[in-house]
Parts: C-alpha cells; structure tokens; sequence
C-alpha cells in the first residue's frame, strides 16, 4: 500500500465525469460521468467492499447502515472509502501524478495522487486524512496495452521478423516501454524463440528493473514476387532436409 496526500489544482473532471458516491461521513467522491458503481464494474458499494474486505463485508450488506459504518473505518476507528483509479502501462513504468475531485457539504476539493512507478494492479494508495480525517483508498488499475503484456516485473512483446532476418540474423530495433533498443538475432533464429533484454522491463519497489521478454514471430512472403518465389524454389533443390521426419513423416 502506498500514501499519497496531497492537493493540487488540476480539474480531471473530464475523465471522471459527474458520478458520485455519498459515504457515512457526508462526503462524495466525484469521478466526472461515471458514478462509483460504473466504476466498480456495476458491484454495489457494499459489494465492492465485500470483496476487498472479505466475510466482515456481508454486515454491510445484510446489518443496514450500521455495517457499511464498521466496515468503512479507517485507522483510528474513522471513516474510510475506496474507489479505484485507471493508469496505463506506461504511466505505472515510469510514475505519474493524477487529479480527482472529491465533494465534501457541497464544496469541491481537489488531490492530487502521486503514481509511484511500477505499481500494480490491485495495489492501493492511501491518502490519510484527505477527507476531514477520513481516509480514502484507490485502488490501482494498471490498463491492459495494445504491445505489451506484464509478466510481475517483466515485460513480454513479440515482434515480426522476415525469413532472412531470422536465416541470416539481424540487428533489429525493439519497441520498450522508455523507448526503442537494438536486439541482435543471430543466424538460425527460429519462430517463437524468445529473447530476454536484461533492465528492460518494469521498475522494482527494491531497485533495478525487470526484464523484457522478446518473442520472434517469422513472417514469410504472402504474396512472393515471381523473383522471390524463384529464389525459393532454388533453396528448396538445394536444402533436403525434412523437418518433420522425427515425426515419421515426410
């Protein structure tokens, strides 16, 4: 769990919208056009607990307003809340620093919440007593990426690589989360074979850097030129090997 407390004065109104969800301690917190179900993926308030807090939630659920109470107490017996907050792939890698507003009687408070880097999905942050000393959670929600896929610290990735490159082997740029590194492919690569690129993946809490995991996929000509298809038809004559034969067939 990480702490954050800390104002700030941007309006993140736009991602957050209107919706809003009224706590024992006569606050809401706003997040723009979703309320705190939307962002729960649809769970109830109570529910949403339930699952965070396990058994001692189903007070809230079936024990009325007394139940949400004990189950919303922070340290010290206040009240607490919890919602969630989306960060992307890249924002975890490198750290980032979100606003939200949070109404308390009708007057609008904004935060601003520090992304420590390399944060997880499920991982909280506390802002203690953000809320006129009730403390409020947000849970971390790492957004999946179009690339890249996290392994705990490592990052995994595959990248096309043409019949040549993977026969002849190849100096090839890689996409990473800070930018692009060089790989070599050395001569023979074969499809599917993974490469591991040490301090290219996700920042540690106890310093240093994961890995990232590099996987090539061969990619052969859809539609060969006359020229290419010739070229082939001469490798064919010239390399007899049969790469099925520990299979038995040809």
């Amino acid at each position: 769990m990480f702490d954050a407390y800390q104002h700030g004065g941007m309006d993140w109104q736009q991602m957050f919208g209107q919706g809003a969800a009224q706590t024992p301690g006569g606050w809401t917190v706003t997040f723009g056009g979703e309320g705190l179900e939307d962002l729960l993926g649809g769970l109830g308030f109570s529910d949403f607990f339930k699952q965070f807090f396990g058994a001692e939630a189903g007070a809230a659920r079936t024990g009325g307003r007394a139940g949400v109470d004990e189950l919303l107490r922070g340290q010290g017996g206040r009240p607490a809340a919890e919602s969630s907050i989306a960060v992307s792939l890249e924002e975890a890698f490198a750290g980032a620093r979100k606003s939200f507003a949070v109404q308390l009687n009708g007057t609008t408070r904004r935060f601003d919440v520090a992304i420590p880097k390399g944060v997880r999905s499920g991982q909280r942050i506390r802002l203690p007593g953000a809320l006129d000393g009730n403390d409020l959670y947000l849970a971390v929600q790492v957004q999946p990426h179009p690339h890249f896929e996290r392994r705990d610290d490592d990052i995994f990735i595959e990248v096309p690589v043409t019949a040549s490159e993977a026969v002849l082997g190849a100096t090839i740029e890689v996409p990473a989360l800070d930018g692009k590194v060089e790989m070599t492919i050395p001569p023979g690569t074969q499809n599917g074979q993974t490469f591991r690129l040490r301090a290219q993946g996700m920042p540690r809490p106890s310093g240093g850097r994961g890995d990232q995991l590099v996987r090539v996929k061969v990619v052969v000509p859809a539609k060969p030129t006359p020229k290419e298809k010739q070229l082939f038809e001469e490798l064919a004559k010239v390399r007899k090997e049969n790469p099925r034969a520990h299979l038995g067939c040809k």
